[in-house]
Order: C-alpha cells, then sequence, then structure tokens
C-alpha cells in the first residue's frame, strides 16, 4: 500500500493534478484484509507486521497506535467482480459500513484509494457471480476463478494508475448518521471515479456501479446484464 500511495502521488504530479499528500509528511500504513491472505505465499513475507485481519477491533487498535489502516471494504466479494463487464467496474460497498463506523468513533477520514485499470488485468468467470461473492465474505474464502492471456495467470493488461483522492469527512458525522455517511460515502467515491478516469485513456468511458449483497448489478437502473 505504501508504494501504491507513493506512486499514485508521483503519477498526478506529472500529469499536473494536485496530490493530498505532497508536504503532509508520511502515513504509515498497515494491511487490513480478510484473514485468511496474511496466510497467502508472499504476503506475509512482503508486509510482515504491516499485514493484518481486518476485525474492527484491530483497526480500532491500530488507530490508536497512530498508524494508518488501510482496508478493501469489497474485498472478495468484489472480487468475484473483476473484469465482469467492459462498460462498468463494481464496488461491493452496499452493507459495508464497518469501516465508516470505526472511522467516526476515532474521529477520522477515510482517504479513498482508487487503482484504474487493475479490473482489466484478469477476467473472472461469470457462472453464480453474485451468489459466490455474498458466500466468499461469509466463510472468509475467495471464490473465484479467473484467467488472463491465453488462460494463464499473464495479466491482459499491465497498464493502471493509482490516485488517493481527498478525503471523505468522516470527521463530521456522528454514529447516529452512519447510514447517510455511507450512502454520501458512495456518492463520494462515484464521483471521484468519474473526475480521475481520464487519467487512464482504457477507463475514460466507464462508468463505476456500487452494488452489495442486496443490491445486484441488475438491480441498479441503467445497467443491462447482456453486457457482463
Amino acid at each position: 500500500m505504501f508504494n501504491v500511495i507513493a506512486r499514485a502521488e508521483r503519477n498526478l504530479q506529472e500529469k499536473g493534478c494536485e496530490t493530498i499528500f505532497g508536504g503532509r509528511g508520511t502515513i504509515k500504513p498497515v494491511l487490513c484484509v480478510a484473514p485468511a491472505v496474511q496466510w497467502f505465499p508472499f504476503y506475509g513475507e512482503v508486509y510482515g507486521n504491516s499485514c493484518t485481519d481486518g476485525y474492527s477491533k484491530t483497526v480500532r487498535g491500530i488507530l490508536k497506535k497512530g498508524l494508518t489502516p488501510a482496508v478493501c471494504p469489497g474485498g472478495f466479494s468484489e472480487a468475484c467482480y473483476n473484469g465482469a463487464s467492459q462498460d462498468h467496474e463494481f464496488a461491493w460497498l452496499e452493507g459495508r459500513a464497518g469501516f465508516i463506523k470505526v472511522a467516526i468513533e476515532a474521529g477520522v477520514d477515510v482517504i479513498p484509494l482508487y487503482t484504474f485499470g487493475l479490473d482489466s488485468m484478469y477476467e473472472t468467470f461469470d457462472y453464480g457471480r453474485h451468489w459466490r461473492a455474498i458466500k466468499a465474505q461469509k466463510i472468509g474464502i475467495p471464490m473465484v476463478g479467473w484467467r488472463g492471456k491465453y488462460g494463464s495467470c499473464v495479466p491482459f493488461t499491465e497498464e493502471s494508475i493509482s490516485v488517493a483522492m481527498e478525503p471523505f469527512p468522516t470527521s463530521k458525522y456522528s454514529l447516529d448518521e452512519l447510514s447517510q455517511a455511507c450512502r454520501d460515502y458512495a456518492i463520494y467515491l462515484e464521483k471521484g471515479f468519474e473526475e480521475y478516469k481520464h487519467l487512464l485513456p482504457s477507463e475514460k468511458n466507464k462508468k463505476l456501479i456500487v452494488i452489495g449483497s442486496g443490491r445486484s448489478p441488475e438491480m441498479v437502473s441503467g445497467f443491462s446484464r447482456s453486457k457482463l
């Protein structure tokens, strides 16, 4: 995550854009993921003590230490929709309020970090996509089948750019406003996607759709199942 953030800042500077990390010192991120991920090959060796589970208790403890938890709310569920459409990308945020709640409790803001081009690197199997996405989150194990070039693990493209957007002001909300904060964050992310997608030409015509366990792509107005 630290290299991704540094790369995002450099890419934006080269394109004449302002960056949110310039002149604000160095953050110390800790990758908070599904418990199984920290035991995947290479992850433990690469991240060491900077990779842990994403339970709310753990995230709160990281914040108390003055460190920055880096979370992926969509997790294994969102991964099931990787490469699912040529016209859309999907953010599995509906029903994921935990990271927003913790941020409100701690009085800190959330910095959306989005990698454009990542969705185009691999294609994932379409069969039972939404069912697998829900199941994967419940059992904590990825239920994704993927393929790259010629059916291999070589990605279709390596062209990508990571953007750290301006912080979303979760610190201005109270816990009584949690539901509103989640809705506002989803809208904020969609607007950020639209604002920065031009930085990668292959992404400029795509649209971000927020989905979740109770909100499949087919339930979104204007979305055509034939595009999957």
